[in-house]
């Protein structure tokens, strides 16, 4: 099944324009997202990503950049996405992300990378802009629940599943 998430997500980048584009949020229940913020902060404080890791969580071609410039790409399990990007121009740029497939690996992007020595984080819901720039990795419609962590002055886009609060897409944001 993940693999099939894969290819579909790869066949839709390959034919999504890289700028901001049109998208809607199919909303969740209050609840949801909620509980899910819960699982962030408590992740986040106990430095531990696997609460909300399943079998598979797409690291994002910026997020990925930053993994392969702290040298860490060589202790990374999984499977490499290209990501065929077409901008504004109709120039197509591939950029590299990665399919984790191990909790230690997720785990140490998590502490290194998004934590870092930061104390604390903030956690919140993603601006119009936000959203619109993610559309244009994953298509028109997102689904709740999206959040934005801050921290170590970094901010991180984190897509979660609502039927099972695993991370399904984790990507670095300037």
């Amino acid at each position: 099944m993940y693999r099939v998430f894969i290819i579909i997500f790869i066949l839709i980048i390959c034919f999504n324009d890289m700028k901001a584009q049109n998208y809607q949020l199919i909303e969740v229940n209050d609840s949801i997202k909620i509980n899910c913020q819960k699982l962030i902060e408590k992740s986040f404080k106990n430095k531990d990503f696997s609460m909300l890791f399943d079998k598979t969580v797409i690291c994002g071609p910026i997020l990925w950049g930053e993994v392969k410039r702290k040298g860490l790409e060589n202790n990374i399990i999984g499977i490499n996405i290209n990501y065929n990007l077409i901008d504004s121009s109709s120039n197509c740029k591939i950029v590299e992300g990665k399919a984790i497939q191990s909790i230690n690996s997720i785990n140490e992007i998590w502490r290194i990378i998004i934590i870092g020595n930061a104390k604390n984080m903030i956690l919140r819901f993603p601006t119009s802009n936000e959203l619109s720039l993610y559309a244009s990795l994953l298509g028109s419609n997102i689904e709740e629940p999206i959040y934005i962590i801050l921290s170590n002055n970094n901010k991180f886009l984190i897509h979660i599943d609502n039927r099972n609060y695993k991370v399904l897409f984790i990507e670095k944001l300037y």
